[in-house]
């Protein structure tokens, strides 16, 4: 079995070897050594690039297959353990649990204070978040579970990116409808974790962005918008049996 796995630098280049079959220590001279020439302008140079790079030591990236994948799903949870138990579910399954977690982090509110908070977030509350949140829970394209290649990605985020460590977006909408101070309870009662995982689904893009992460951790550069790739799995859990481990932030 060839994996890809972009947990860091070291595992992504080793990766890449065993897929092309070129000693690591080559495939790093060849970055380093390196210089882009100019990318026509009818071809995408996110697409070119790693392309051009790997012919440099004779692999025809087209012919680079792995047969399954790392994913790294970035949360903050008040049950890290529940995704060596359950795996990882879809917002569909979790929205109940979800609800019922907040409100035990909230013992000064009544449940029919609670009741009518959801009640109004579902339906009738204008806000934007509330909005956001309908969009979300009504809609299961937007499901999840949701996870990166590229762990660096998920443990630090580039601009533009949502911090899935910081809170999960559904969390944000549900506390900025609330008025209890619920996100700041969250925050200090949640923990910070990224759940790996394996899957056999790779991105048509997953070898093009890997390339573009290991060139620039091989510069010293800073990575950017393309080695971002991720994977949706449309509304389907990710089995515990297909979970790695849950790896505990607790500074970044």
């Amino acid at each position: 079995m060839i994996t890809l796995n972009c947990r860091t630098f070291d595992d992504c280049l080793a990766s890449l070897a065993s897929a092309t079959d070129v000693a690591p220590a080559v495939l790093l001279h060849a970055m380093r050594d390196h210089e882009p020439d100019s990318v026509p302008a009818d071809q995408d140079p996110w697409e070119a690039f790693p392309r051009d790079v790997l012919a440099t030591v004779g692999i025809d990236i087209a012919k680079v297959a792995f047969d399954d994948c790392v994913y790294f799903h970035g949360t903050r949870t008040l049950d890290s353990d529940s995704f060596l138990r359950e795996g990882i579910l879809p917002l569909g399954l979790v929205i109940d649990r979800l609800w019922e977690a907040l409100l035990g982090l909230c013992p000064d509110v009544s449940d029919a204070e609670w009741a009518a908070l959801r009640a109004r977030t579902q339906t009738t509350d204008p806000s934007h978040s509330a909005e956001l949140y309908r969009l979300k829970t009504q809609n299961p394209a937007l499901h999840g579970p949701y996870a990166s290649l590229v762990r660096e990605h998920v443990l630090y985020p580039i601009v533009g990116q949502h911090d899935y460590l910081a809170s999960p977006e559904i969390i944000e909408d549900i506390a900025r409808c609330s008025g209890f101070d619920l996100q700041h309870r969250f925050d200090t009662a949640a923990t910070m974790c990224i759940v790996a995982f394996r899957s056999t689904q790779l991105s048509p893009s997953a070898v093009d962005s890997a390339v573009n992460y290991a060139y620039a951790k091989a510069r010293g550069e800073k990575i950017g918008m393309s080695s971002v790739d991720g994977y949706d799995c449309r509304a389907e859990p990710v089995a515990a049996h297909d979970v790695i481990s849950v790896e505990l932030i607790t500074e970044r």
